[in-house]
């Protein structure tokens, strides 16, 4: 999931005029930042002074446009996982491109000084990886169950 933020952020720069900075998305040491975050705002803003962005921008400004975007592109799917209603009404088909996976699964964005742009994933999306790591252990652990354990008694008495 990292490598598609980083692909989606990579995008809206494109989009935006930017086309020689590669982001670099990694995952959040503190919870309460998401579970992914990018400083390619502030390495934007550094960068020849944000004249990609029509001038000298500060990092807070790049960021918010970029976290715009993000919701622009996440706004198109109504449906996010686990909030899923069997009896909603008018529900549209989002569309299906290799970054849907990833647009369903934000639940928010947040930016934090001085240029961070932090991304929280939906509990339906953290509980779908979850079940894939913990399936993906399985094949591991059934030959632990299969092993045939010997066990030898011994006992020492003494008279």
């Amino acid at each position: 999931m990292k490598s598609q933020l980083q692909q989606l952020v990579q995008q809206i720069l494109q989009d935006m005029g930017v086309t020689h900075v590669v982001p670099d998305v990694s995952n959040s040491e503190d919870p309460a930042h998401g579970e992914y975050t990018t400083n390619v705002a502030m390495r934007l803003a550094s960068a020849k002074g944000g004249s990609a962005f029509g001038g000298k921008q500060s990092p807070m400004d790049i960021a918010l446009q970029v976290k715009k975007q993000i919701e622009v592109h996440s706004s198109q799917f109504t449906d996010k996982g686990q909030d899923q209603k069997i009896g909603k009404q008018d529900h549209p088909i989002s569309p299906k491109t290799p970054l849907s996976p990833l647009l369903q699964a934000i639940d928010h964005i947040e930016v934090a000084p001085p240029g961070f742009i932090n991304v929280f994933l939906s509990e339906g999306a953290l509980s779908t990886k979850l079940a894939e790591v913990l399936f993906s252990l399985i094949p591991r652990i059934i030959p632990c169950f299969r092993a045939k354990i010997g066990v030898v008694f011994c006992s020492f008495i003494t008279l």
